[in-house]
């Protein structure tokens, strides 16, 4: 794929991406969206999963309710900025394959376990 061809498509891929943002914003969480996908676990057991409340925590996020967004996954909260540095991270090599550099670090299978077992805590 060519580089202008690169650019269009995160363009592309922007605006569907501010789309669903503005769609969230504006959206009623207390009724079954057809566009929202209901979180499995919490349909069939009632329980609540590490990931239940980051849907409401984005659209807190959205609508400028920081605290709000805290209070619903402030996992989700903490970790935005992460995943969002990530995943520009990742754009910039693949729109610019020679910047690529070998990571400064490693991950370790430690990291892994210390990220489920944060996962399991925050789900009691």
């Amino acid at each position: 794929m060519s580089r202008p061809q690169k650019w269009a498509l995160s363009g592309l891929t922007l605006c569907g991406i501010l789309a669903l943002a503005l769609y969230l914003r504006q959206e009623d969480l207390s009724d079954p969206s057809p566009l929202l996908p209901r979180c499995l676990l919490n349909w069939t057991t009632g329980a609540h999963c590490p990931g239940c409340g980051n849907t409401r925590a984005a659209q807190s996020l959205l609508r400028g309710d920081i605290s709000g967004a805290i209070q619903q996954n402030v996992v989700f909260v903490a970790a935005l900025p992460l995943l969002i540095w990530g995943a520009a991270r990742t754009w910039w090599t693949w729109i610019n394959p020679q910047t690529r550099r070998t990571p400064s670090g490693r991950w370790k299978w430690r990291h892994s376990l210390y990220l489920v077992a944060l996962l399991i805590l925050f789900g009691f």
